[in-house]
């Protein structure tokens, strides 16, 4: 599995988010409950315009599997920001910054769900 993992994760990192999903999608097939395969869905799904209500379930479902991983809260609050879930937004990118370092650019997430 880390193999095809890597493989998603090397589409994704070259933007070709429709083929990082299919190869999450295969992956979330054989681990249904692995937070990391549901936040990669749900990102990869945000990123290549797919299902938002789809992504906000599977980002839903890795946050609450990994509430600690602050990379999952980061990828919630884009998906409520898209879907114009403002509060929402707040909510996920004020849990982000007790989760981890506070990056500028996590800062400013939380100041374009705050707009």
């Amino acid at each position: 599995l880390s193999v095809l993992a890597e493989l998603g994760d090397i589409h994704a990192e070259q933007g070709n988010f429709r083929e990082a999903l299919q190869v999450y999608r295969q992956l979330e097939a054989k681990r249904p409950k692995d937070p990391r395969i549901l936040n990669n869905v749900a990102y990869a799904l945000l990123e290549s315009k797919g299902d938002l209500n789809e992504a906000l379930r599977k980002a839903n479902e890795a946050v609450q599997l990994a509430p600690d991983a602050a990379a999952y809260w980061e990828t919630l609050g884009n998906i409520h920001l898209k879907k114009g879930n403002g509060e929402q937004a707040v909510q996920a990118f004020r849990t982000l910054l007790g989760k981890g370092p506070q990056t500028a650019y996590h800062r400013y997430l939380l100041a374009i769900g705050l707009e």
